[in-house]
Order: structure tokens, then C-alpha cells, then sequence
């Protein structure tokens, strides 16, 4: 696995909403939800951050170890980069900009996703197209 990534912005998008940060692949309709820890590093990974930068972040704001953090990131980049959601870059910026360290660092939870094709037939929909005389979102039977 390599060193940095970056959003495919051609097919992704994503918007953080109360702490947790959904985010959707326009290619194959299905929409993922990232909890707090993988918010943190989605923000990251948006900033072309390399992975070492993002393990330092959650070693600063959080009571875990490097190897845990280390795994814990690359597996994390492993399922987006195997959804299409990030694509691997050639190099990461130089610097990224460090959150202040916490005066108490959070118990660590892993960063997780979380996947759903509940909506694909209406995210992947032409709403001119494949929908009834209704109107959107009322697709064609």
C-alpha cells in the first residue's frame, strides 16, 4: 500500500454531518458512513496527507500506540482505496497543517465505514430520464 492518496473527486463526494462524515460513490450508487476517527482521517486523506501524517494525527488525539494506529489507518485506506472512494498518489504535500495536540487525548477508536447499496437504483437514477410522470424521486416500475 502506498504512502499517500487523495479523493476521487471525479466519482465521490462527501459531506460531514454532526461528527460523522457520509460519503457517496456516483459511479456505483452505494453511500458509506465514517464515524469520528475516520472523519478525522477522510479530512486527511482530503488534505493529501501521506499516511505517516495521518497515524501522528490520531497518535496526538488519542491514547494509542503507533502500531495499532499504523494498522488501524492502513486498513481504513485499504477498504476506501478497494471502493474506489481514494486513489493513491505520488507524493504527499510537504507539509500538512497539525491540529494543536489535546490536553487529554480520547480513547481510541478504530476508523470504520460502513457501506450501503439501499439507494443505488435512485443515486445512480436520471432524474429527466428514469423517472415517472410524477416526477423525481418517483423512478419508472
Amino acid at each position: 500500500m502506498g504512502n499517500a492518496y487523495a479523493t476521487n473527486d471525479a466519482k465521490v463526494i462527501s459531506e460531514m454531518l454532526e461528527g460523522e462524515t457520509i460519503i457517496i460513490n456516483l459511479e456505483s450508487g452505494n453511500y458509506y458512513s465514517v464515524n469520528a476517527t475516520g472523519s478525522a482521517v477522510w479530512n486527511l486523506v482530503k488534505a493529501r496527507a501521506g499516511v505517516d501524517a495521518m497515524v501522528m494525527a490520531l497518535m496526538r488525539a488519542h491514547e494509542v500506540e503507533e502500531r495499532e494506529a499504523t494498522e488501524s489507518v492502513r486498513t481504513f485506506l485499504g477498504v476506501l482505496l478497494g471502493d474506489g472512494l481514494i486513489v493513491e498518489i505520488e507524493d504527499a504535500p510537504a507539509s500538512v497543517e497539525a491540529d494543536e495536540t489535546p490536553s487529554v487525548r480520547a480513547a481510541f477508536v478504530a476508523p470504520a465505514v460502513q457501506k450501503y447499496d439501499d439507494m443505488q437504483q435512485m443515486l445512480l437514477a436520471d432524474p429527466i430520464h428514469d423517472v415517472d410522470e410524477r416526477g423525481w424521486p418517483i423512478l419508472k416500475s
